[in-house]
């Protein structure tokens, strides 16, 4: 997590009541540790209006960023922390506007 997310994020901060003991927390479910994240993930994308997107959908869309933005694919493996190149490789998804780039760069419009 970077130093401006970190600062950006710790306002949010709320104690929150959990077995045992309060905890800090960022994200809860009305003042809630939320145990299962799938759960509150489809509540959220629900009431956003964004009924289908999947959690790893943003880590998806994160790789391809990095990836356009011409951070170098160790870097962005070690953010994303994927361990291997192939499942890397499965988020790095190529598409029509990675190609129209790539010919322009080059100099060439095969597209």
């Amino acid at each position: 997590m970077s130093e401006e997310l970190y600062q950006a994020i710790l306002p949010l901060r709320t104690v929150a009541p959990t077995k045992g003991e309060a905890k800090e927390l960022v994200f809860t479910n009305r003042g809630r540790k939320i145990h299962f994240i799938y759960d509150a993930w489809k509540k959220a994308v629900k009431r956003a209006g964004m009924q289908g997107l999947l959690l790893h959908d943003c880590r998806r869309t994160a790789v391809r960023n990095f990836v356009r933005a011409g951070v170098s694919d160790k870097v962005a493996r070690a953010i994303s922390r994927h361990k291997t190149r192939s499942v890397f490789d499965r988020y790095n998804i190529v598409d029509e506007r990675d190609l129209r780039d790539a010919t322009y760069k080059a100099g060439t419009s095969f597209i």
